[in-house]
């Protein structure tokens, strides 16, 4: 075992150029030796093994994301993904990591079982800095197309007055101003947020603004995929587990309430008019994790649970000083 950590430590280039399919096959190979070699390895040895991932990612001289992306999809153990996600945006601190990128590592953390870590990898993608810094871009790129295509269409008033000879006045393009204005404005504000915001799971708190949930919008999807995962693995009525609502909360996020539960309050209020009780349909892709994760210890978000030793304190203070 340890002439065989040694081996690792050894081949680990101290340059790398990736020029050709060749080059990146070897570069990708040695990720291979040292994931193979990691379900071996005690956890005593998984520090050296992250080290060693990290110094590979930040060896070549370029390393493109579709590159990095393949490395992922060598299915790494799920404690390395965070390390090689961190090493990569290490190499260029103002690039963003593409969502893409961050769903191949998230889908391969939940088929792990691994809600800790696939929290991490939110962190280090959807979440970053550097993505809302891409988001903000974005929105401030649309709302620059939106000004050029409303003085396009103030240019075409005033050709089409000019060509009826008509005297164009500033009563009719500020009319016309006003009313696109207003359309577009409270447009983004009715359907904006909402399409942002529109998940399974899990939902934005009512006090999020618009522009908030557009620039957030990546993020509450990875939770929403986190979320699921967790309601199966935790087995809390469809509830997500108390660690995950903590979780939840520090991001201005609130959990929905299971469908099941929905409709079984609907069932007891209309007294059980118009339903009717079929077999729920199985997802294959379903059946296959639930059949990976039987014999798997999930890895779940440790909740608060002193607030019953907190309440139990509160209760018997009063007690005390009354007998006193």
């Amino acid at each position: 075992m340890r002439q065989q950590q040694s081996a690792l430590k050894c081949s680990l280039p101290k340059e790398v150029v990736l020029t050709n399919d060749q080059d990146t096959t070897k570069y990708l190979n040695s990720f291979k030796d040292v994931f193979d070699y990691t379900q071996e390895s005690s956890i005593i040895e998984h520090n050296e093994l992250e080290r060693a991932v990290t110094c590979l990612v930040l060896e070549p001289r370029k390393l493109s994301e579709s590159t990095f992306k393949k490395i992922l999809l060598l299915k790494p153990p799920s404690f390395m993904l965070a390390p090689l996600l961190a090493a990569f945006q290490k190499r260029d601190t103002n690039h963003a990591i593409s969502k893409d990128t961050g769903m191949v590592a998230l889908r391969h953390s939940l088929w792990e079982a691994d809600i800790k870590n696939a929290v991490k990898i939110v962190d280090l993608t959807s979440a970053s800095q550097q993505y809302f810094e891409m988001m903000k871009t974005k929105r401030n790129k649309t709302l620059l197309k939106s000004f050029v295509g409303l003085c396009g269409s103030v240019g075409a008033i005033d050709i089409i007055l000019r060509i009826f000879e008509l005297s164009p006045t500033i009563g009719v393009y500020g009319m016309v101003l006003t009313y696109i204005g207003n359309l577009s404005f409270f447009g983004y504000l009715a359907f904006g947020g909402k399409m942002a915001g529109k998940v399974s799971h899990i939902q934005w708190d009512p006090s999020v603004g618009a522009n908030t949930r557009f620039i957030r919008a990546d993020e509450l999807l990875m939770f929403s995929k986190i979320a699921e995962a967790d309601i199966h693995l935790s087995n809390n009525d469809g509830f997500v587990s108390e660690g995950l609502r903590e979780e939840l909360e520090k991001r201005d996020m609130e959990p929905l309430h299971p469908k099941s539960d929905l409709l079984l309050q609907e069932y007891w209020q209309s007294g059980g008019d118009n339903f009717e009780w079929v077999e729920p349909d199985q997802d294959p892709a379903d059946i296959l994790w639930k059949k990976h994760i039987e014999n798997k210890k999930p890895n779940l978000l440790k909740g608060d649970i002193k607030w019953t030793d907190k309440l139990i304190t509160g209760v018997e203070k009063p007690a005390t000083a009354e007998h006193a």
